[in-house]
């Protein structure tokens, strides 16, 4: 049974009390804020046997963007680069998140990977129609972007969560991240998402693609990022008009969605994303049935 859902107020004040709260970024290097963003294109998947679309993709975007260097990741580079950069104790929270989420170690990765080397990191499903010399400022430092806000846009509504509420446009994008080397909105984020793993429970905090944004994804990102813009240099890009950037190159072929190209796709998980000792689970365990009562006795079940 899914955990996503959190309709009642009670529900939502209770996980609002967790997550995104804390910082655990005394456990990161300093790395010093670059002056520019590096012409490097980081892209990750499981492995080295690509699906077609995804080969022939990776190859149109180095195709147009000859001056940029293409690194790619699979998961055995990201488990070495995460221990030659960062230590085991950095490691062991990237290896305490279920390995079945995929997603959200990729969620971790990107942030550590950004913060250390800079670049553009773009999802492994997402692909440039611009050069990127020809968007990319040689002034940036860090480029934002809000789900498109306009009624006549593709993905409408898109990034509208409760805990963002005091966002008018929502969540920042974080399926491509541009950013210098050192920037302080990425230290935030990990400091961010390193506590979330400590603080995490899925009777609480939700399991599937909800708990994922809360712990990992966006929504973390955001939260971690959004009080911080008057101190640090930014810019905020339409990712699609601006940037040239498209989220999917499945869009408008359901039958080849990207969720396809993954074994099992998070929005389909209802375990647990945080590996639990035996206490976490114990209080999962007793959350789940408190919860359950109460949408009984409240009438929501």
């Amino acid at each position: 049974m899914k955990t996503d859902g959190y309709r009642s107020g009670f529900l939502k004040r209770t996980l609002l009390s967790g997550l995104n709260k804390r910082s655990k970024a005394e456990l990161l290097p300093f790395i010093p804020l670059g002056s520019a963003i590096p012409k490097i294109i980081h892209q990750t998947y499981p492995n080295r046997t690509l699906p077609a679309a995804i080969d022939e993709n990776i190859k149109r975007i180095r195709e147009r963007n000859p001056e940029w260097e293409y690194r790619f990741y699979d998961d055995d580079d990201i488990v070495a680069f995460i221990a030659d950069h960062y230590g085991t104790q950095v490691l062991r929270y990237y290896e305490r998140l279920n390995p079945r989420y995929g997603a959200a170690r990729a969620d971790l990765f990107r942030y550590l990977l950004i913060y250390k080397v800079g670049g553009m990191y773009l999802d492994i499903k997402s692909s440039l129609e611009y050069k990127l010399d020809k968007v990319i400022r040689d002034d940036d430092l860090f480029l934002l972007s809000n789900w498109n806000i306009k009624p006549e846009e593709n993905f409408y509504g898109g990034g509208i969560h409760f805990e963002l509420a005091h966002i008018a446009e929502g969540e920042y994008q974080q399926w491509h991240i541009a950013a210098a080397q050192g920037h302080p909105f990425l230290r935030a984020v990990i400091g961010n998402v390193l506590a979330n793993i400590d603080t995490y429970n899925p009777g609480l905090h939700g399991v599937g693609k909800g708990g994922v944004l809360r712990l990992t994804g966006p929504i973390a990102y955001t939260l971690a990022i959004h009080p911080l813009l008057p101190h640090h240099k930014h810019r905020f890009v339409h990712s699609r008009d601006e940037l040239g950037l498209r989220y999917s190159i499945y869009a408008g072929n359901p039958a080849a969605s990207h969720k396809t190209i993954f074994k099992t796709h998070y929005s389909n998980l209802d375990e647990s994303i945080a590996i639990l000792g035996f206490s976490g689970r114990v209080i999962a365990s007793l959350l789940f049935v408190v919860k359950k009562l109460y949408k009984l006795l409240s009438g929501n079940a």
